[in-house]
Order: C-alpha cells, then structure tokens, then sequence
C-alpha cells in the first residue's frame, strides 16, 4: 500500500465515493461540487491511498499559503481496506504536506455523533474546538 498525490484523473473516482459515503452527506443536501474538488488536487492538499494500484481512499484539503491554515473536507477509506490503517497512512502524508507548505493551524469537522472520527482525530492531535451551529443558504438565480 502506498499513499500518491492525487491527479486530477482521479477525481471521477472521488466524486464517486464522494456521493456514496453517508457519513459526507451535507445537511443541505449538497457538496462541494466537482469543480471546487478539482481545485483542490491542483491547487490544495490531494493525497490517494493505494492498494496493490486499486484506489482504496483519498484526502481532499483547502491549503491557504496567505493565511497558512488548511481544513481537511474529506478523508475516505473504501470499506474494503478499512482495518489496514489507511486513515491514519493518510493523515500522516496530509500532515507532512502541510508542514512542507509550512501550514500553522489545522481545522478538521465531522459530526458529533460520530465518535469514530472523533476518536480519530484526537489520536492525531487534534483538539475539539467549541460547538458550532452550521448555516447554508442556496440561492436561486
């Protein structure tokens, strides 16, 4: 298993687990989109986690050299190679492109009452900030 920046011939690949993954469903019903994710393989964090050359799991991340703050938006493992320490083989590359980048301050979400992810993310560091209340608004042209 090895862990590549992702190119942006993978991204049908991501949009697809994009969509299938439940825990990535937005409250609004929506996502980012493909052009945005296109953005971020060229312009933010993209990293893909491979098995034997299948696609087992991807990374996306916004990277602002401005600011130096970088928000991972998606981590997904592909059920079949969960168990094989994937997640964390992806934040550990994730973690050194932000330093490489010189990245200062690291924001990660995911709900509350997913305590697997929470877990998860303490385990590499991060600190719970305070509770927030998410809001969205779709505009109509």
């Amino acid at each position: 298993m090895h862990i590549r920046k992702a190119k942006l011939s993978d991204l049908a690949t991501i949009e697809r687990w994009i969509h299938q993954s439940k825990e990535l469903q937005s409250p609004t019903g929506h996502d980012l989109g493909p052009s945005y994710n296109r953005e971020l393989v060229r312009k933010g964090i993209g990293l893909v986690a491979e098995v034997e050359e299948h696609f087992a799991g991807f990374l996306l991340a916004e990277a602002d050299k401005r600011t130096g703050y970088s928000e991972l938006l998606y981590l997904v493992v592909v059920p079949k190679y969960r168990g094989m320490s994937l997640g964390g083989r992806l934040m550990d590359a994730y973690l050194t492109e932000c330093r490489k980048r010189k990245m200062h301050l690291l924001f990660a979400m995911a709900s509350a009452s997913n305590t697997k992810a929470a877990r998860f993310f303490r385990k590499h560091g991060f600190a719970v900030g305070k509770p927030m209340t998410p809001f969205s608004k779709k505009l109509r042209a």
